[in-house]
């Protein structure tokens, strides 16, 4: 059984947390904020770890790091992962962006994606290194941009059921046959960047700076 830690935020790591029990991964913590969107109401993350026994890591506190284990997955997360923390999941961190990698790198690829009107979007499962959105591409899926989509569209309609599939594919992998998931370098000649736009918090599935 691979053991796995899960750091992030809201639905889509709440989510993860759930699959990745059923799929016989075993979550030894989670990493998470103490509260959700709403103060006064817990985190996602945190509430369902809190409800399985599972120990909580609060990522508001200085000085946090993330536990040992075999592979850890970054969802919803902003909270900057350093090198230790990397290096104490023994095969590493997977993370999920919101863009076809390495297209719209930053932290605002869902609303760049709409600004520059591309046809075309998906997200990305990637092991993150020292660059960001720059590591290894693990797997990846695309959906249509629909005329009148929004970015909270996009994100709830197309990118964010992307990023629950590419992670189940990715726990059903470390549970069932061990850790075969893919690593493949990132083309950089087709990378670009895109600074956060102004005035607008970040919407986005994973990060680590």
């Amino acid at each position: 059984m691979r053991s796995i830690v899960i750091i992030g935020s809201r639905a889509l790591a709440a989510r993860a947390f759930t699959r990745a029990r059923r799929e016989g991964c075993e979550v030894v913590a989670v990493c998470a904020p103490e509260h959700g969107r709403h103060k006064g109401e817990p985190d996602a993350l945190r509430d369902v770890a809190e409800q399985a026994g599972v120990p909580w890591v609060n990522t508001d506190l200085e000085g946090w790091a993330v536990p040992a284990c075999d592979v850890g997955f970054s969802l919803f997360n902003s909270a900057y992962l350093s090198k230790a923390d990397r290096a104490a999941c023994r095969l590493g961190i997977l993370g999920y962006h919101p863009s076809l990698l390495p297209r719209h790198r930053g932290g605002d690829a869902v609303r760049w994606t709409i600004k520059m009107r591309d046809p075309i979007a998906g997200g990305t499962l990637f092991w993150l290194d020292d660059r960001a959105d720059a590591g290894d591409i693990a797997y990846t899926h695309w959906c249509h941009v629909l005329p009148h989509w929004g970015p909270r569209e996009l994100w709830l309609e197309g990118l964010e059921p992307i990023g629950d599939a590419l992670v189940t594919k990715a726990l059903r992998e470390l549970g069932r046959r061990g850790c075969d998931i893919p690593r493949c370098p990132q083309i950089e000649a087709a990378a670009t960047w895109e600074p956060l736009l102004q005035g607008h918090g970040r919407l986005r599935g994973a990060s680590h700076e």
